[in-house]
């Protein structure tokens, strides 16, 4: 089998030119295994193989590519891994991905891949260069990185986003240390630890956190307390504010379970002395307690 396309588009994707050749079976089984394609900027070459009985398939694709060129290739699935990223077209990532599955079951695709970027945007922080390990199923996506470089320093770390029946049970976990611009990532651990940083300004400072949280709490898991679990130290040197309060270094320590959340401060440096805040939440009637000593 030899095909050529020039000015093409598949299924709505932009116009590019493709190439390909491989072998039909006499059991009509697929073996594409030179797959070449050009759509604007993107070069990417690849392979296709497909049974029929079962109906499994293996689709290879590396090269240079912006991920959501290929939105209405792969279905739903793959346009919301990259529903929070923001790419650079002057800049086009190189990725290794292997996408398997059965046409007659989707919930059985596995998609797994390696994604070289630069100055591209994941929930508002501008990432410089990282290396991302990906690996997405029916029931989850993760994003992991051992070195995600940033104009103020590095992260390295891992966040999943959890897909359960009902879109009220969908969760996110996440695990991270290094240095953070924190008013650019305030999206990236979800709304609950938004909440709590919302009241922040300040550059940057040093994060270990880990959690697991819900993004929509409903009716069925409301009462199970292994899905709210938050524990983050942080710590910065740099001039910020607090509720407009200004602030010369501060620590903290944030944790919070199904029962309680605590906001401890042990110590908050100001121009003028020195601050020790605590405050206590009761997740459940929401009644607060804070005791705080200024010297």
């Amino acid at each position: 089998i030899k095909i050529k396309a020039t000015n093409f588009a598949a299924l709505e994707s932009p116009i590019g030119n493709y190439k390909a050749s491989g072998y039909l079976k006499q059991n009509l089984e697929l073996d594409i295994d030179n797959i070449k394609c050009n759509i604007n900027k993107d070069k990417v070459t690849g392979s296709y193989k497909q049974c029929w009985n079962p109906h499994r398939y293996k689709f290879i694709l590396n090269g240079h590519l912006i991920p959501t060129t290929i939105n209405n290739w792969l279905d739903d699935w793959w346009d919301n891994i990259w529903s929070d990223f923001v790419f650079d077209n002057n800049i086009t990532p190189y990725g290794d991905f292997v996408i398997s599955g059965d046409w007659a079951k989707p919930s059985d695709i596995v998609t797994y891949g390696l994604v070289n970027s630069k100055n591209f945007k994941y929930k508002n922080l501008l990432i410089n260069d990282t290396k991302l390990e990906i690996t997405a199923d029916h029931n989850s996506t993760t994003f992991q990185t051992n070195s995600l470089l940033h104009s103020l320093g590095k992260l390295s770390g891992s966040i999943s986003i959890y897909n359960k029946r009902s879109q009220n049970n969908k969760s996110i976990e996440f695990k991270v240390i290094g240095s953070i611009p924190i008013n650019n990532s305030k999206k990236i651990f979800g709304p609950v630890v938004e909440s709590y940083l919302k009241d922040f300004n300040l550059s940057d400072g040093f994060i270990k956190a880990q959690g697991y949280i819900p993004i929509k709490l409903g009716d069925a898991n409301y009462s199970n307390s292994n899905y709210n679990y938050i524990n983050i130290d942080f710590n910065t040197d740099k001039n910020s504010t607090w509720n407009d309060v200004k602030i010369e270094r501060f620590n903290c320590h944030l944790s919070s379970d199904f029962q309680i959340t605590k906001l401890l401060l042990p110590s908050i440096k100001l121009p003028d002395g020195k601050l020790t805040f605590n405050t206590s939440i009761n997740n459940d009637n929401g009644l607060t307690s804070f005791n705080f000593d200024l010297i």
